[in-house]
C-alpha cells in the first residue's frame, strides 16, 4: 500500500521522504513558514508507524519509550493553526495520518512519508 501511495504522489509531483523525529519537526516548521496565501486549503499526509496519539520517526519505536522518536498529533496539527501560520488562517486544513500500530512484520520502522500540497 505504501508503495502505491508513494508512486501516486510522486506522479503528482509531491515530495516523499524518510525522516527522524527531529527531521519531521524541522520539515513541518519549514512547511508552516511557507506562504500559503495563494492556496484555498492545506493537505498534509503522513504514513508511518505510531499509535492513536501520534507517529514515530525513523528513530523511534514502541520499545524505545513514548518520548523517543515520537511526535504527537497535537504537536503536528498545532503548527498549522491560524495563530502560528497566518497564511492558513480561515482555510480548511486536512491531515491524513496512516500510523500502523503493528510491528510483527517489520524489522524496523521503514516508512515515513511527509507530503505537503503547496
Amino acid at each position: 500500500m505504501v508503495g502505491s501511495i508513494q508512486m501516486s504522489l510522486t506522479y503528482l509531483g509531491r515530495e516523499s521522504v524518510l525522516l527522524s523525529e527531529q527531521e519531521i519537526r524541522e520539515k513541518l516548521t519549514e512547511i508552516r513558514c511557507r506562504d500559503h496565501s495563494s492556496f484555498d486549503a492545506f493537505v498534509l499526509v503522513i504514513l508511518s508507524h505510531g499509535n492513536k496519539d501520534g507517529v514515530y520517526g525513523t528513530d523511534g519505536s514502541e520499545s524505545s519509550g513514548p518520548a523517543k522518536g515520537f511526535i504527537s498529533l497535537e504537536d503536528i496539527t498545532a503548527l498549522f493553526d491560524g495563530s502560528k501560520c497566518e497564511s492558513l488562517r480561515g482555510k480548511p486544513k486536512m491531515f491524513f495520518i496512516q500510523a500502523c500500530q503493528g510491528g510483527e512484520h517489520w524489522s524496523r520502522f521503514e516508512a515515513l512519508f511527509l507530503i505537503s500540497w503547496n
